[in-house]
């Protein structure tokens, strides 16, 4: 096991505060329309990649985004993304992290429930959850995020889109503690475990 500097050490804490504080920013800058924050966290030629031929070039085109229509649309209804805690993979001056999403929406259907000090609602539901695989890269800024691709859970989905690397990564071994494991060949739901296992599952201290 190789060991690290104490200053090496600190430096992979802040690193990785950065990058959670990072990531952490994307669903109330969504759920806010923050296109100017949204237009800090990008490098200039980041690619947002939402599957269905939906990949948007740039991060002037990927902030504008949240200022359409029927994503404002969106806004005024409610909607929330509702993130899950990420994983973090390291390595130098660039980083992958994974992270889950869910997209959640007012219940309007139903009867509202009384919690006791917490008013009455109808709640909400889940309308969609996803993984989503972030490409970061350190600038003299701070961590920006290059590329992002996002892929619904849904068993069913063949790929994110048609510039989608997933089958290539197919090909390639996922590291599970200290052992190689190889991925079948398939391109269902496991496209998503090669898009999102690649990165180490162990840290080197």
């Amino acid at each position: 096991m190789t060991t690290r500097s104490l200053e090496e050490r600190l430096r992979d804490v802040e690193d990785r505060l950065e990058i959670l504080n990072l990531i952490a920013a994307h669903p109330p800058g969504a759920d806010t329309g923050a296109d100017t924050y949204i237009r800090t966290a990008w490098t200039e030629d980041g690619v947002l990649d939402l599957g269905s031929d939906k990949t948007m070039n740039g991060r002037d085109t990927i902030a504008s985004h949240v200022r359409i229509p029927g994503h404002q649309a969106a806004i005024e209804f409610g909607i929330c993304h509702f993130a899950g805690l990420p994983h973090i993979a390291l390595n130098g001056d660039t980083a992958v992290v994974t992270s889950y999403l869910q997209i959640l929406v007012p219940q309007d259907q139903g009867e509202p429930v009384d919690v006791p000090n917490h008013g009455v609602s109808k709640g909400f539901r889940i309308h969609r959850a996803g993984a989503n695989r972030w490409d970061l890269v350190r600038t003299k800024e701070g961590w920006k995020i290059k590329h992002r691709v996002s892929a619904p859970m849904n068993t069913n989905t063949q790929c994110v889109s048609t510039t989608c690397a997933a089958p290539v990564a197919l090909s390639r071994k996922v590291r599970v503690s200290s052992r190689s494991v190889p991925l079948p060949a398939t391109t269902s739901v496991q496209v998503r475990t090669a898009m999102f296992s690649m990165p180490a599952i162990c840290c080197t201290r």
